[in-house]
């Protein structure tokens, strides 16, 4: 499974994991990151040509389609991209990676190149790309010619680029002032992915800490146009009080339910300077994820900073978030599971 999947597999739950510097990305190599495809006939076009018609690509026959491209040993198949596949390619087709293994550093990738895939499975080259990073697509619009490509090292942060599918330019900083504060920094973007459509048309993106805190919630609205939800200026403001996160770190803890309909995040006060000890005292912001909406909460929680606890979820609704999971720091560096709600105190679960 990918870094990035990992983070997501249970997404309400994001465990608390060892932290990873900043600056490690400094030792990737500042280059783009979509590199020339082998063949000059995988080259992209920057648009469709104006007589380019729509057409129905599993109908074409072979005559009609581009030929194939050239690529290294152990990649699939695949077509060139031409001005022609952006007539066929709509929603229903995919952005992927794939990869052979070999002894690259530092993941072990001797080639990775980047597809278009058809609904029936046919790939189309967009590009070659570079082998010191895994690169993991993290989110797509084939229609906006846009792809978020994940730079995965194995570490627990990872960085996310924005790349033009049309011409393979690459934007590091990326959002245009709308993506969450704390997934923006050191000039990218960071540990940020798609989750899922919401029926308001837009697409729901969630971000974590660098430790592997969930922290952010936020959402596509068409195309590369991102929007942060209302709620995201009290969770800046909790923070900015001082609030912790189970890291020691400011931030807010976030749980996020198993639907991805509402989710919760709660202002944890320091009590000292050790990092785990808090006030006791909750604050809690609601969140509804569909129609953008929250409110403030409050209730008790244990004197000991609290995380979502692994493999668990929220299964309750906006209005009544139900029983709320969490893993609580202890005195003695341990931790104990509590069950917390927004409007009742906390119980020690089991």
């Amino acid at each position: 499974m990918a870094a990035w999947q990992q983070a997501v597999a249970v997404v309400a739950a994001l465990a608390v994991g060892g932290g990873l510097a900043y600056g490690t990305y400094s030792l990737v190599r500042d280059t783009v990151l979509a590199e020339s495809s082998p063949s000059p006939s995988a080259t992209a076009s920057p648009e469709p040509s104006a007589s380019s018609d729509p057409c129905d690509w599993d109908a074409l026959p072979e005559e009609a389609r581009p030929a194939l491209a050239e690529q290294p040993d152990g990649l699939p198949e695949a077509y060139a991209l031409t001005a022609d596949v952006w007539a066929c390619a709509d929603e229903t087709w995919t952005v992927e990676v794939e990869v052979v293994e070999g002894d690259g550093y530092p993941m072990g990738i001797q080639w990775q190149s980047l597809y278009l895939r058809s609904p029936s499975g046919d790939r189309v080259l967009l590009y070659g790309l570079r082998n010191d990073v895994q690169i993991e697509v993290v989110g797509q619009d084939v229609l906006a010619r846009a792809a978020w490509l994940a730079r995965v090292t194995g570490g627990d942060s990872f960085q996310v680029v924005q790349m033009d599918l049309a011409d393979g330019l690459v934007v590091e900083d990326w959002g245009g002032g709308m993506l969450p504060a704390s997934q923006v920094h050191d000039g990218g973007v960071w540990d940020v992915w798609a989750a899922q459509p919401l029926d308001s048309g837009a697409e729901l993106w969630l971000g974590a800490r660098y430790t592997g805190d969930a922290s952010a919630v936020f959402m596509r609205t068409a195309g590369r146009t991102f929007q942060p939800y209302s709620a995201q200026r009290i969770i800046d403001q909790m923070t900015a009080n001082g609030s912790i996160t189970a890291s020691g770190i400011e931030g807010v803890a976030l749980w996020v339910s198993s639907d991805l309909t509402y989710a919760v995040g709660l202002e944890q006060m320091p009590a000292g300077d050790d990092g785990i000890t808090t006030t006791g005292s909750a604050t809690w912001v609601v969140i509804d994820l569909v129609r953008d909406q929250w409110r403030l909460e409050s209730s008790s929680a244990p004197t000991g900073v609290c995380a979502p606890a692994p493999e668990a979820a929220l299964d309750g609704a906006y209005d009544d978030p139900g029983p709320i999971p969490a893993v609580c720091a202890t005195g003695d560096s341990g931790s104990e599971a509590w069950t917390l709600a927004v409007d009742a105190g906390p119980v020690l679960a089991g």
